[in-house]
């Protein structure tokens, strides 16, 4: 329990520190804040296999640190400053709210397979498993800040109905195809030089969770078009389809396949949000398409 509370209350203050750097247009304390904690991340799995700790609370609240520790300290060393007026602090409280299912589903699914992994599996299988996926999870940053930093501009193209939804998301698929396959190369190359022989098993890990690490990288287009529609029930739909079926394989693949199920878990979920984004920006440009055809026709 102590260690679940560790790890919300980490990825709760990563969410502040990214909202707030999206609308302060400064992302780069969220992203040292992430590098942090990957750091912390690999280098406490590396010491606890070094030292054959089996204790799944003992992983647990190193998971939940890696996630808390970094970002208290960023938020302690430079607090937030609101300069917003009260009705725009209430307009936003309200956004948030609405958005709240889609934070929650996206914690449960991003972290839920690290959490069952020592307690349906074994902590041997979360510390192979861990390595191979802070370093896929590194796929999706430059694609997350991408649409962070579009977010603004979206909202005035969805507004005068200009937004080019085929380009955006041609891009996104090539961007997270070739970064894909350049993670995974790498990762297939590197493993066993710098982990050791000890980590030969994670070889298997490395193309589902580089192929996952790709879908949800291109699940965060249609998830921040839904956001700058201000459909926050579209933008739901993406991250909650996405956590029920990770949660669900992760429950049934974990306690006989280990690390390798809570790959294919992952999997998954991530290819079912990435099918409900792409499914939620056409929607998008079908309604905008319906808004134009009837201005054209009412002119």
């Amino acid at each position: 329990m102590a260690a679940l509370l560790l790890a919300l209350w980490g990825n709760a203050l990563l969410l502040s520190l990214r909202a707030a750097g999206i609308a302060g247009q400064d992302t780069s304390r969220f992203l040292r804040t992430m590098l942090a904690a990957q750091v912390i991340l690999v280098t406490g799995a590396g010491v606890l296999l070094a030292l054959s700790v089996e204790s799944p609370p003992v992983w647990l609240c190193l998971y939940g640190s890696s996630l808390l520790i970094p970002t208290l300290l960023a938020v302690i060393w430079s607090p937030p400053k609101v300069a917003a007026d009260a009705e725009g602090r209430t307009a936003t409280r309200k956004l948030g709210l609405r958005l709240a299912p889609t934070m929650v589903a996206n914690m449960v699914m991003l972290r839920a397979d690290r959490l069952l992994l020592p307690v349906l599996s074994s902590p041997e299988q979360l510390g192979l498993y861990v390595v191979v996926a802070a370093v896929t999870e590194l796929i999706a940053w430059p694609v997350q800040a991408f649409v962070d930093g579009r977010v603004p501009l979206w909202r005035v193209s969805i507004d005068m109905g200009t937004l080019s939804v085929g380009k955006i998301l041609g891009f996104a698929a090539a961007f997270t195809g070739l970064g894909s396959a350049v993670v995974a190369l790498s990762l297939a190359a590197l493993l066993i030089p710098v982990f050791g022989e000890e980590y030969s098993p994670a070889r298997q890990l490395v193309w589902p969770l580089a192929a996952a690490g790709g879908l949800y990288a291109f699940s965060r287009v249609g998830l921040a078009m839904a956001v700058a529609g201000n459909r926050s029930r579209l933008a739901a739909s993406i991250d909650i389809s996405g956590m029920m079926v990770a949660a669900a394989a992760y429950i049934v693949l974990i306690p006989e396949h280990g690390a390798t199920g809570a790959a294919l878990g992952s999997l998954l979920g991530y290819g079912i949000a990435a099918l409900a984004s792409a499914a939620v920006v056409w929607r998008m440009a079908w309604s905008q398409a319906v808004v134009e055809g009837s201005s054209s026709d009412a002119s």
